[in-house]
Parts: C-alpha cells; sequence; structure tokens
C-alpha cells in the first residue's frame, strides 16, 4: 500500500467508532478475511499483560464463520461445521454457520502490533464491565426471538397487507417495552 492509498485509511481510522477502529486494525495487522476476523472468539486471543510487554500477543485463526447453502451443508452431513445460528426468517436457502477453517494453511497463529492487542484489552474489558448488561439483553433477545420467529412464519398477501404492518408495530413495541423494562 502507497502513502497515498494509505492516507484515506487513516483518516477513517481516526473518525469511526472503536469497534470499527479494532475491526479496521485487526483486518490490515493480521490479513484476516472477514469470515476469519468475525470466527475470532477470546478462548483464541492471547493478550495477557506478559504477552504483551514481551511483544508476543496473539491470536489464533481455526475457524470462520461463513453464510453457506442448507442443501450443500445437508449432503455435506455439517461436516467441520462447529455451530449453526438459528434462522431469522423461515423461508432461507442459506444457514450462518461457525465453522473450521478450509485447509490446514488457514490455521495459523499471527502475533499481534502492541496497539492492537491493547485495543482488544479494552474490548475486553468493556465486555467484562458490561457483562450483567449483555446477559440482561440476551434473555430478552431470546424471549422475543421466538415471537419473532412466528411472525416471520406468517404467509402475508395483499389482503393481509394492513394486519402485517400492525403485527409489526406491536412486536417492536414489545421488544421496545421489554427492553425499558429490563
Amino acid at each position: 500500500m502507497t502513502s497515498g492509498q494509505s492516507k484515506p485509511l487513516f483518516k477513517a481510522l481516526e473518525v469511526c467508532d472503536d469497534n470499527l477502529s479494532l475491526a479496521l486494525n485487526l483486518a490490515f495487522s493480521c490479513s484476516l478475511h472477514m469470515g476469519e476476523m468475525l470466527g475470532l472468539t477470546w478462548d483464541c486471543i492471547d493478550i495477557s499483560e506478559k504477552s504483551i510487554k514481551n511483544d508476543c500477543a496473539y491470536i489464533f485463526v481455526n475457524k470462520e464463520l461463513q453464510r453457506v447453502n442448507c442443501n450443500a451443508l445437508e449432503q455435506l452431513g455439517e461436516k467441520g461445521v462447529m455451530f449453526k445460528f438459528p434462522p431469522t426468517v423461515a423461508s432461507t436457502h442459506t444457514a450462518l454457520v461457525l465453522k473450521e477453517s478450509k485447509t490446514k494453511t488457514s490455521i495459523r497463529k499471527i502475533f499481534l502490533p502492541k496497539t492492537v492487542a491493547e485495543m482488544l484489552v479494552k474490548r475486553q474489558d468493556l465486555k467484562e464491565y458490561h457483562k450483567n448488561d449483555i446477559a440482561k439483553y440476551k434473555k430478552i433477545y431470546e424471549n422475543n426471538f421466538s415471537y419473532l420467529k412466528v411472525l416471520s412464519e406468517i404467509n402475508y398477501t395483499k389482503n393481509n397487507q394492513r394486519l402485517m404492518i400492525l403485527t409489526i408495530i406491536i412486536s417492536i413495541a414489545a421488544i421496545f417495552i421489554s427492553v425499558l423494562t429490563a
């Protein structure tokens, strides 16, 4: 990357929020694909104080998040799939899965620049600080997810379009109220 090409990137990093900044820094400093970055979990990251001090903090890439065709997934017997996320709509031909890396060479240990390691520490501290909030909102999501799943399975036609709009408004209001009262 030339200095002319990198200037817009550095400008973007200055104005974006912490989450996007962390994602961009991980992507560029570690040469991660999007699926690899989204597949990172805390158990694959070493950002201990000792590791950062000795410049040996790292991430271990061994899985990726990917959207796959349901028929292909079924034919393969879900081979290599670690977790299949529940569908958010009823009529979908794809599934979101956390799966093993495609090849052995995709599995790798990548050492982190100190600045990126410190960004991850900050993110982990924030996660720990908001642990109770995350649990509360996860429960709210799980309670409302089953309701929204039923709504998504209703086959709406032009005749009941008003009912659809009213149902969506009610469901959004229900979620909003449960978030406020939790």
